[in-house]
């Protein structure tokens, strides 16, 4: 559902290995990525966060038909990342407790061509951009085509 509100409502609902998460406002397709510090079985520390962004053969659920070559087949992904580290105060359902980068996929693709995953601190560092859970009702601004600073 915050899926929903963070592209202001309008996004389509999700289908299950769809080549991309949501769809979104003007045809926008969304890849959301998520990870977190703290895992549910007990650790030592903090996992190290890294994100999927390897290309792959995309499937159309329209069509039932996977594509011939693969890519990342969304226009902007949404690195969501859960970041209380402090399990006494961990609630995935506190909005606060989470940030998201928001990265067009040609940005992506610039910066990491064939790369299967990238680490949430290259992320960081790279983008020098997170936006809260209430600003991410703005990634229906964030186009492949617009620039990421």
């Amino acid at each position: 559902m915050w899926r929903r509100q963070a592209l202001g409502g309008a996004a389509h609902p999700h289908t299950e290995w769809d080549a991309y998460d949501l769809v979104g406002p003007d045809n926008l397709k969304v890849e959301v990525k998520s990870a977190a510090y703290l895992q549910s079985w007990q650790q030592r520390q903090p996992s190290a966060i890294r994100f999927d962004i390897a290309l792959k053969r995309g499937w159309d659920a329209s069509t039932n038909i996977y594509s011939s070559e693969a890519s990342r087949t969304a226009e902007v992904y949404v690195f969501c990342v859960f970041a209380e580290q402090r399990r006494e105060f961990a609630d995935p359902l506190q909005l606060e407790q989470w940030f998201f980068l928001v990265c067009p996929t040609q940005w992506l693709g610039e910066r990491f061509s064939v790369q299967k995953s990238v680490a949430l601190s290259t992320l960081e560092h790279l983008t020098k951009r997170c936006i809260s859970f209430w600003r991410a009702k703005r990634v229906q601004n964030m186009g492949a085509g617009r620039r990421m600073e």
